[in-house]
């Protein structure tokens, strides 16, 4: 894991979709949702503005959890079905960066997580931005995801 450093993040604009979804299915509903608004937004003629990023939350039922698919666009647009246009409020985030496959995520979070409560920051929000993916690369020892831990 590399080192924690702190950043400031600021307000995004985005397509998104949101679901409370099984810890197990994550993955699959990450990629479907990030082409889906990919999709959409090219329909409309919004342009990209930034790396996709997710928002995590904890679920009311164990083994599941809130995920939010964030798109960043130039501009806002209509909703459609699952789709919604808002605004991400930004703000003050601890960051690394975990350099290899989705599966060393969960212990880059163990880390920011470990490196917050040991400076006594709370966590507001979580959110995981994919630098580098399988999009860029089948080498997944090449794939980058940044971790935001959003801190007050």
């Amino acid at each position: 894991m590399a080192q924690i450093s702190e950043k400031k993040i600021p307000d995004q604009t985005v397509a998104s979709i949101k679901k409370v979804q099984s810890l197990k299915h994550v993955g699959s509903f990450i990629s479907a949702s990030a082409i889906s608004l990919i999709v959409y937004a090219k329909e409309l003629g919004i342009s990209p503005n930034g790396r996709g990023f997710t928002i995590h939350k904890p679920a009311a039922a164990e083994g599941e959890a809130e995920v939010e698919v964030c798109l960043p666009v130039s501009k806002s647009g209509q909703d459609r079905g699952d789709i919604h246009f808002r605004e991400v409020k930004g703000g003050t985030a601890a960051s690394s960066v975990a350099k290899g496959s989705y599966e060393k995520v969960p212990d880059a979070h163990a880390a920011m997580k470990k490196g917050c409560e040991s400076k006594n920051q709370k966590v507001t929000e979580v959110r995981e931005v994919y630098l580098k993916g399988p999009q860029e690369t089948k080498d997944s020892s090449q794939w980058e995801t940044e971790l935001l831990y959003f801190i007050s």
